[in-house]
């Protein structure tokens, strides 16, 4: 599957939630700390930022694709490996498939590079593996657990445990495409993280909405009492058991699965974005609703005394929204790791595991940060039980402002409030209005499921066949 087809796909979601007559997705938003809203779903994407020195043609020897280094203590040995010692050569010629040469940019699903059956070729999962090595394994086991253990929210739990989707069996004119469609949120999804803008005080457990103006939320960061600690929402079925059958985009059908030769989607949730600079992962990190963004930093150099490949790797974090850095790891090199790992003597020492586990701790935090640090939490709770229709107006206030390009999850958002009985009727009909304008508007927010479809129909993305 695709980034853009997930990304249509949770679209029908929000689809379902606004035209569909008791959709249960609707119950799946959590609530995220770290942004201070609610949320179907957190979506993290992976992609390369590249470096490789004119001097280096071949393979980029990531973390875990061993050189025949010289053993410890050899004379004359300099940091790693790059200094002298008796033992073996410079390494061999580049893997096939690999990404070649000082190779330019591409999605993961296809850099240019040489042919062949070696280390690259097999989908974009394979080509971040020749670049990353165990460090990009590391992290995509870890997110995929994540995914499947539900933090993330239960969509995307759900999502990732669908193996296939029920066939349509009719239903409502124009229907919708029935159970586990994957993908989440959207470009610029909400506001900043803690400290980056937003008044009035914060929700509970949260220091607040993190835009827009409103009565204040209890809580960190304010007063009263704290939200409660993080667990999942509440239970639900998979999609599509009441939902619209048929009428999606390609490979929505039934059966589900990915589409062919469409491999940048390691599982629901979680893809690859390609390689390029921070900036421009970040862009189509955007694109996609990506709501968080994960670049390996790569320097690739040979040794022209040893002929010994160099490969370091650092990890940054960022939040789409903001486009800001919200977490960076320490580099790790090749060869320093590779002499590590031949003395260790617990995997749990493993230089790896301790730095990706150091490093993604505070985003799977059980309790808020002490002192001033801020709040990197993502890992999706329930709802927080003293939410209030004062805490509500400015988010939507918020939403309404920003709210032309990504009128799907707005709308879906704002029906979540008037769902919980947080928004009064007239503001929640007069909040489509404002984005649909008066008739559509209207029809969306009071009129019959039929009227609804109608509404939304022009919403949703277009069958390119």
């Amino acid at each position: 599957m695709s980034q853009g087809m997930e990304k249509e796909a949770f679209d029908y979601l929000y689809a379902s939630v606004l035209a569909e007559e008791g959709s249960d997705v609707i119950e799946k938003y959590m609530w995220v700390n770290s942004l201070k809203q609610p949320r179907l779903a957190m979506r993290w994407g992976l992609g390369v930022d590249l470096a490789v020195a004119k001097n280096h043609q071949g393979s980029y020897f990531p973390i875990g694709e061993n050189q025949k280094l010289p053993e410890r203590g050899a004379a004359g040995r300099g940091r790693s490996g790059e200094g002298g010692g008796g033992s073996g050569g410079p390494p061999g010629g580049p893997p096939g498939g690999a990404y070649g040469g000082e190779g330019g940019s591409g999605m993961l699903g296809g850099y240019p590079g040489g042919s062949g059956g070696g280390p690259g070729a097999g989908g974009g999962q394979a080509k971040l593996t020749s670049t990353t090595g165990d460090l990009g394994k590391e992290v995509v086991q870890l997110l995929s657990d994540k995914i499947a253990a539900g933090d993330f929210g239960e969509a995307l739990r759900d999502l990732a445990d669908a193996r296939t989707r029920p066939a349509a069996q009719g239903g409502a004119p124009g229907g919708y495409p029935g159970a586990g469609y994957p993908g989440s949120g959207y470009p610029g999804s909400g506001a900043p993280m803690p400290g980056t803008g937003g008044s009035g005080a914060p929700m509970p457990g949260a220091g607040g909405f993190g835009s827009g103006s409103g009565a204040p939320m209890p809580g960190a960061g304010g007063s009263g009492a704290p939200m409660p600690g993080a667990g999942g929402g509440p239970p639900g079925g998979g999609f599509g058991s009441d939902g619209y059958p048929g009428g999606g985009p390609p490979g929505y059908g039934q059966g589900g699965g990915q589409a062919a030769g469409a491999d940048n989607i390691v599982v629901p949730g979680l893809a690859l974005l390609g390689e390029g600079t921070s900036k421009a992962l970040l862009d189509t990190a955007a694109e996609q609703g990506i709501d968080l963004l994960v670049v390996f930093e790569v320097k690739v150099e040979q040794n022209r005394k040893t002929g010994f490949v160099i490969n370091e790797t650092r990890v940054a974090v960022f939040q789409v929204a903001t486009r800001k850095e919200i977490r960076k790891g320490k580099e790790l090199r090749n060869t320093e790791v590779q002499l590590k790992r031949a003395d260790l003597k617990d995997d749990a020492d493993d230089p790896v595991k301790v730095e990706i586990d150091k490093l993604f701790a505070p985003f799977f935090a059980d309790a808020a940060p002490e002192g001033d640090q801020p709040d990197l939490r993502v890992k999706m709770s329930e709802i927080p039980q003293g939410m209030a229709p004062e805490h509500v107006k400015g988010r939507v206030e918020s939403l309404l402002a920003s709210a032309s390009d990504k009128q799907l999850p707005t709308l879906a958002e704002i029906k979540f409030y008037h769902h919980r009985g947080l928004l009064d009727d007239e503001t929640f009909a007069a909040s489509f209005q404002k984005v649909l304008g008066e008739a559509d508007g209207a029809k969306l927010a009071k009129g019959t499921e039929e009227e609804r479809l109608a509404a939304v129909a022009g919403l949703l993305p277009k069958d390119p066949n």
